[in-house]
């Protein structure tokens, strides 16, 4: 039985890593399996270098030398309002909750298999539309405060926060709020 795989032909994906096997499987996964666009950089600086329009999504790896994806995700941010969703070695619960709460929009564990790729831009893509057919605008996200200072996505009562949209209405822990009218 031969596998599908989802179509992504209609992303162009930029793709960071230092790690010249890592960059390679997530490069050949997307292009071959996927019919994405790709463009792969070895690190932060290659990547704000080549990024263009064109560009739909980046990948990210965290732990990198010179400038980690937690750095390079404000310069990122400057630039462009795509998602950018880490790609890492980093598999624990608080890794992933520190990365959300840190502004990237999705997270993805290394070795990965080719679905979670497609899935989790699937689910961005979803949230995206779920924006975009949200009337008011207005988005609530729900954090807390952790003994580190570290912002968690939690429903939490009471820690409710309203912020502006913000890259294109993408982001895994923020939920949408329709005012009453009365």
């Amino acid at each position: 039985m031969v596998a599908k795989f989802a179509d992504l032909s209609n992303e162009y994906i930029l793709i960071v890593d230092d790690e010249p096997d890592n960059l390679e499987v997530a490069q050949q996964t997307l292009e071959l399996l996927h019919n994405a666009r790709v463009k792969a950089c070895t690190s932060g600086q290659a990547a704000l270098d080549c990024l263009t329009d064109e560009m739909t999504i980046i990948l990210s790896d965290l732990m990198m030398p010179g400038m980690s994806g937690f750095e390079l995700l404000p310069k990122l941010r400057e630039r462009t309002s795509i998602p950018v969703i880490a790609l890492t070695a980093a598999a624990m619960l608080h890794d992933k909750e520190k990365t959300l709460a840190a502004g990237f929009d999705g997270y993805i564990t290394k070795p990965f298999e080719a679905a979670d790729i497609s899935a989790c831009i699937a689910d961005l893509r979803a949230h995206q539309r779920q924006f975009l057919s949200n009337p008011t605008g207005i988005v609530v996200t729900v954090a807390a405060v952790s003994e580190q200072g570290i912002r968690a996505p939690h429903l939490t009562p009471g820690a409710a926060q309203i912020n502006k949209p913000a890259r294109k209405g993408i982001d895994a822990e923020r939920y949408y709020y329709e005012p009453h009218t009365d």
